[in-house]
């Protein structure tokens, strides 16, 4: 039997990786938005 705590671990890390892509992509787009309302 598998233990929890190995697959939560797994998960959160695959989530914490997720989430930092996730918030670089949208600061990306807000600056490309705020670029373009400056023009």
């Amino acid at each position: 039997m598998e233990r929890p705590r190995l697959i939560s671990k797994r998960r959160t890390k695959y989530i914490s990786h997720f989430l930092i892509l996730l918030i670089f992509f949208v600061i990306i787009i807000i600056i490309g938005k705020f670029k373009i309302v400056n023009k």
